[in-house]
């Protein structure tokens, strides 16, 4: 279980204009400190810029996004690297080896089921950071990172619930 033996609360998320605009560009000023706390396991108290980041990464759209964005980052593996260009280089030889878990990865960000925002945060962190295993090599495998990430989008709910079904 990615948190231990504490509960994670589940948010509910709220459609995107529902927080107010001040709140929303404050959230995506700091979106990577958040998520990067987030992804280490805080939990966000209610009314917080941190439990507004946990709401926006609980909504349907945000896991839409990042489905999305980590299935742009397998078609583009498969593409031949640009001579020129100003996005990052993907490390494409990488993604192409670990693309079953990344597609595993994008599923269960798009089954619908709830998610723990650890999950989603960790993934966010994937995509948007430059010096992260999806652009870098570094002491941790992107195979690592996206498993890890797949691990904690599951609640702890429903592994308690799986545990006796197991048994």
């Amino acid at each position: 279980m990615p948190n231990g033996v504490y509960p994670v609360p589940r948010f509910r998320a709220r459609p995107a204009h529902a927080l107010p605009l001040g709140v929303r560009l404050r959230v995506w000023w700091h979106r990577v400190e958040l998520d990067e706390r987030l992804a280490a396991g805080e939990q966000p108290a209610a009314g917080t810029l941190l439990r507004a980041r946990a709401e926006q990464l609980a909504s349907r759209a945000e896991r839409a996004g990042l489905a999305q964005a980590l299935s742009d980052a397998v078609r583009e593996a498969h593409k031949a690297a640009p001579v020129h260009g100003s996005r990052l280089p993907l490390r494409r030889r990488e993604i192409r080896t670990c693309q079953e878990d990344i597609l595993a990865l994008i599923q269960r960000l798009a089954d619908g089921r709830p998610i723990d925002v650890q999950g989603a945060a960790m993934v966010s962190l994937l995509l948007f950071d430059g010096a992260g295993p999806l652009y870098r090599a570094g002491d941790v495998t992107l195979r690592f990172k996206v498993r890890s990430a797949r691990l904690a989008l599951d609640h702890p709910d429903e592994f308690e619930t799986a545990l006796p079904e197991a048994a």
